[in-house]
């Protein structure tokens, strides 16, 4: 990459709302007015920052919200493998330096993790906001083998506090 050229840093949020969405707006809202990089959020329709957002968004991700419970369930599980896979697609065609999990699906990461980690050029990094799941979704001891590959196969990992980080090293390695 000749050093004149900006980093292409696209952003993954398949949250609608609440902490990490909002984390993930502000956040880039400060990237943004670096002139080293050019950001992007890849993220669902209904993001509760997309009017409010002067950084580039793509609202192409799934849709997971329903007032209905069995229905937002069903939509959470959609989404854990049609929002990786469409965000990676999109990243790769825009020619991403960088892809950055905002929050990731750890529990599908077998079926998308290829796309991710094939393209030479794409760095994986992520925001681990809670190190380890509190709570299962199918199988812990999958989950919990999915997330420890997820975290060894990004090139850097942001955490909150010194405790995070080290909880993350005893938790991956």
């Amino acid at each position: 990459m000749p050093p004149a050229s900006k980093i292409k840093v696209a952003f993954y949020c398949f949250f609608p709302g609440g902490g990490i969405g909002q984390y993930t707006h502000e956040l880039l809202s400060q990237l943004m007015c670096l002139e080293s990089l050019s950001v992007s959020l890849y993220c669902p329709p209904n993001f509760e920052w997309l009017d409010k957002a002067k950084y580039e968004t793509h609202p192409v991700l799934f849709q997971i919200s329903s007032s209905k419970p069995l229905i937002r369930k069903m939509k959470f599980l959609m989404g854990q493998w049609i929002n990786p896979n469409r965000f990676l697609h999109h990243a790769v065609k825009s020619k991403a330096h960088i892809v950055h999990f905002s929050n990731f699906n750890h529990l599908t990461y077998p079926a998308w993790k290829n796309l991710a980690l094939r393209n030479g050029h794409l760095k994986q990094v992520c925001t681990a906001h809670d190190v380890k799941r509190a709570v299962k979704i199918l199988n812990r001891k999958w989950e919990t083998k999915q997330l420890r590959q997820f975290y060894k196969d990004c090139r850097l990992i942001f955490v909150h506090s010194e405790s995070q980080k080290k909880e993350l090293k005893a938790f991956a390695g």
